[in-house]
């Protein structure tokens, strides 16, 4: 626990604000019960309205209609709000298995998902994780599979944006899901579909998106699918693009795209 706080030491999603009656809520480690101090922030307003009444109440306070007055406004911040109101997310993970990913790039893609796997496991207490794997053609896969199938071919890499933009409509409505997305591939692509990715992504899938980090894996020259994503960044401040170009590159690129300074 120790070293993964230390591993993921000043490490957040960016822009999580979007709030729903369910599941995120970030930071593990916190202390048992509550304080009385603290910063403004971090403030339970029920909890506080709550036991301000009950201080009133314990007085025999005279001043009766302001404190039925209280009651109804807390009334109406537990109606539209909740006990329990919190954040929810989801993150797309998309790994390349296509002919072109050799094994050692398969393997530093692998490395930069289970990082990424054990930042959103250690930082928050429940997220939504969607698995795709792609070739010529895109699936959405269990952990299992996603790290460990050795299914290969072809590339079409909008074949998996297509599926996580299907998956957005069918399970994860925008107004109510912080979406996020991150995405690793060597950039070699089918001739002609590098420019239908940054296409699907400026009109489709970026306006329902906090954040997408893509990361491309190489140590050469640049593939097509990045030159199309550097239009993508131009529209969208919120896509960010790393390459890794070997295995010391990994946790470095990791810390660039997700430290605090890039929450938008």
């Amino acid at each position: 626990e120790e070293f993964l706080e230390f591993f993921f030491e000043d490490l957040e999603l960016p822009d999580l604000v979007k709030t729903q009656l369910k599941s995120v809520v970030d930071f593990k480690t916190r202390r048992a019960g509550y304080t009385t101090a603290g910063v403004p922030s971090n403030i339970n307003v029920i909890r506080s309205l709550r036991g301000a009444l009950a201080r009133r109440t314990a007085l025999k306070t005279p001043h009766v209609k302001e404190l039925a007055q209280r009651e109804e406004e807390l009334d109406d911040i537990i109606a539209a709000h909740g006990e329990d109101d919190s954040t929810q997310a989801v993150m797309f993970c998309i790994m390349d298995v296509s002919g072109s990913m050799n094994e050692e790039r398969k393997d530093i893609a692998k490395r930069f998902f289970i990082l990424l796997y054990l930042f959103l496991q250690r930082n928050y207490e429940s997220i939504d994780v969607v698995f795709i794997r792609h070739h010529t053609t895109a699936k959405e896969v269990d952990e299992e599979e996603f790290f460990y199938s050795r299914e290969t071919g072809g590339t079409v890499v909008s074949s998996a944006l297509e599926l996580m933009h299907e998956i957005i409509q069918e399970r994860y409505p925008t107004s109510q899901w912080n979406i996020y997305a991150a995405q690793a591939s060597d950039g070699d692509n089918w001739e002609g579909d590098s420019p239908a990715c940054s296409e699907i992504l400026i009109n489709q899938i970026m306006p329902c998106l906090q954040y997408y980090a893509y990361v491309e894996i190489t140590a050469y020259e640049h593939q097509s699918l990045w030159y199309e994503y550097e239009k993508v960044k131009a529209y969208f401040p919120n896509f960010a693009i790393q390459d890794i170009a070997g295995l010391t590159s990994i946790y470095p690129v990791f810390r660039e795209l997700f430290s605090k300074q890039n929450a938008l």
